[in-house]
């Protein structure tokens, strides 16, 4: 079917494209993609531009389709008052209802995992991504703040199958994580404590030291898995942490770095889920 028999949707598709493919160029600004477009065909298109690694995309949007935390690297919330304003430290939910949507549509989603922190979420979504789980699936992710963890009322969840919780080891908090722990065993949420320390504890230590360049003492050769990370090397008397640089550290994570874990048995459980339920 020729273009001009398209609708206009499918038309700025067919651009946009053509443009990516045929131009050789490194950043694109994309404004307002998901006019005329139906939101399927939205989210293909962010699939395509996400599996090109090499290229950097800026886009305009009102579409929480492009919102999709599995594919977006970051978020800037715009808005005039007074002037323009930008900020990149917005949280999901404000950006969301500035945008017309409920949070509750969350709840749709294909499955949701609630992490510690917003900084674990870069190793998770790479971890499932790398067992084939991302590109097929509408996931959802819920940092819990930490140790406030234990006060949370999950009963909203009860009854929903498709709720996941990966909590750390962490020793020192013991006390709060099972009473988490507990708390989603009553109301029938799968949650799985990590054997090591951390979720950076799973973090190659090749990797870290790419992302820290000049950083990290060559005498370095492995790391403890049941001691923090930041501790070992040498982060955490400088007041540092790597979780900042979780994003760019898990750029050259491979699967065999997960393979035999009990994170990557975490998203291989998630996988099968979404399999049945499908």
């Amino acid at each position: 079917m020729p273009a001009d028999d398209c609708g206009l949707g499918l038309k700025d598709l067919l651009l946009i494209i053509t443009c990516i493919c045929e131009m050789d160029y490194s950043i694109y600004l994309i404004e307002e993609p998901e006019n005329h477009l139906h939101a399927d065909f939205q989210k293909k298109l962010l699939n395509f531009i996400s599996s090109f690694e090499d290229k950097q995309f800026f886009i305009s949007t009102h579409s929480n389709v492009f919102l999709d935390s599995n594919k977006v690297d970051r978020l800037f919330y715009c808005w005039f008052d007074k002037s323009v304003q930008v900020s990149d430290k917005t949280s999901m939910s404000k950006i969301v209802d500035a945008l017309g949507y409920s949070i509750t549509e969350n709840l749709t989603a294909d499955a949701i995992i609630f992490t510690e922190g917003p900084t674990d979420i870069p190793i998770v979504k790479k971890m499932l991504q790398l067992n084939g789980v991302v590109d097929h699936a509408n996931i959802k992710f819920w940092p819990l703040g930490g140790d406030i963890m234990g006060e949370l009322d999950l009963s909203i969840f009860k009854g929903m199958s498709n709720i996941f919780a990966l909590i750390d080891k962490d020793p020192g908090s013991a006390k709060v994580r099972n009473k988490f722990m507990d708390n989603c065993a009553e109301n029938g949420i799968t949650c799985v404590r990590l054997e090591r320390y951390s979720i950076e504890n799973y973090l190659p230590l090749s990797a870290i030291k790419n992302a820290f360049p000049n950083e990290i003492p060559q005498s370095i050769k492995v790391l403890d898995p049941d001691k923090p990370v930041d501790e070992q090397i040498g982060f955490k008397e400088k007041k540092k942490s790597i979780k900042g640089r979780n994003h760019r550290i898990v750029g050259t994570l491979k699967a065999e770095d997960l393979v035999n874990t009990d994170l990557w048995d975490f998203g291989t459980s998630i996988k099968e889920h979404l399999e049945k339920s499908s």
